[in-house]
């Protein structure tokens, strides 16, 4: 599923509580192994992967799913939903949890879910154990300074499959952030 991103003025709005991004994003933090299909017993650790990342005056919020599900929301309007139904964006998914499970003891608890300030990336994992996270300037993870920067990389190809998958699609809205 496809939606537009709104016009507005200059500077777009920030999140605010009741549009459809709030509710998508608290939707998957909140989301326990269980309603994600997942036993614990199976020995998965990471069963989701969030990256948040401020670009443009929004935030796109690029979410995976073990099973391959990927979408991608966009704060001040637009994003992906369903991705994960085709198979590049669901390989590209299940690469961006991979790369998140060697770096758990780097993460920290993350009691609030807060989105990053302009400047910032946060990576969480959603893991049978709780929420983890780290926030890291977005130029040394990008540049590769940083030791999470190949979760960072793996987030980032996550989001250029979602965004080849809206650009192939007829009556496309507009591609997400670059």
């Amino acid at each position: 599923m496809f939606w537009r991103r709104r016009k507005g003025g200059d500077e777009p709005p920030k999140p605010a509580g009741g549009n459809a991004y709030d509710g998508l994003r608290r939707q998957i933090l909140e989301l326990t192994p269980e309603a994600a299909g997942i036993d614990a017993r199976e020995g998965r650790t990471v069963y989701a992967a969030v990256m948040d990342w401020p670009v443009a005056g929004a935030v796109a919020t690029v979410v995976a799913l073990a099973d391959g599900t990927a979408s991608l929301y966009i704060s001040t309007g637009g994003g992906v939903i369903g991705g994960g139904a085709h198979p590049a964006v669901a390989q590209a998914a299940r690469t961006f949890i991979l790369s998140l499970e060697n770096y758990l003891p780097a993460m920290v608890d993350d009691p609030d879910g807060a989105l990053p300030p302009a400047g910032m990336t946060d990576l969480r994992a959603l893991t049978t154990s709780g929420r983890r996270t780290v926030r890291a300037p977005t130029a040394d993870l990008g540049e590769f300074r940083h030791p999470l920067a190949n979760a960072f990389h793996a987030g980032q190809n996550l989001l250029g499959a979602l965004r080849q998958l809206a650009e192939s699609q007829p009556n496309r809205p507009a591609p997400p952030p670059k």
